[in-house]
């Protein structure tokens, strides 16, 4: 405290021959007596402002950055191959047979909702003339002699050549209903 005290007179001793008037005098020395902590914020720019300031500009700069999806770069149209596609399918050989001889056809079946139309089981023949097929014959078979049966044996065609067999169809099995479906490719020579 004392040291206040002999601030305050210092300040009266230098300042005790004012020219002006005695408020503009107490003006004067309550400015150099005030504490730095009382000065208001406003009045003076402190430096942490400036840095503030600096921060939250690099801060959206970034955020923008991140946020703004970069477009993938477009290769040269030298660099780009020619998109290729193959498509190897691997057929199996045809079973060979001579002409009249048994083939037997496996049958395969699942469960199935009730026909819309007509059910039933048929087999068609088709010749492989090798630009297409041609339907040779199509014949309805009995749905009940197949019922359980894994298989269907026919003859083999009697002229040289393709054949595709193809069984489809809907039977009744019980109580329910079942879908049939075979296909199987021979070769006759």
């Amino acid at each position: 405290m004392e040291a206040f005290e002999q601030r305050i007179e210092q300040v009266l001793n230098e300042n005790s021959e004012w020219p002006g008037s005695a408020d503009e005098m107490w003006i004067e020395i309550s400015s150099q007596l005030q504490p730095e902590a009382k000065k208001r914020l406003w009045t003076s720019r402190p430096a942490w402002l400036g840095a503030a300031a600096a921060a939250t500009v690099l801060l959206a700069i970034m955020l923008h950055t991140v946020s703004t999806p970069v477009p993938p770069e477009t290769p040269d149209t030298a660099e780009i191959s020619p998109m290729r596609t193959y498509n190897f399918s691997m057929l199996a050989e045809p079973q060979v047979h001579h002409p009249g001889d048994q083939v037997e056809i496996a049958l395969n079946s699942f469960p199935a909702a009730e026909p819309e139309k007509d059910f039933g089981l048929r087999l068609v023949v088709w010749q492989d003339s090798g630009t297409e097929q041609i339907i040779v014959s199509e014949t309805v078979l009995d749905d009940e002699a197949l019922l359980g049966r894994p298989s269907l044996t026919v003859s083999a065609p009697t002229e040289p050549g393709i054949y595709r067999f193809v069984v489809e169809g809907t039977i009744r099995d019980g109580s329910g209903f079942s879908q049939v479906f075979a296909d199987l490719t021979i070769r006759v020579e």
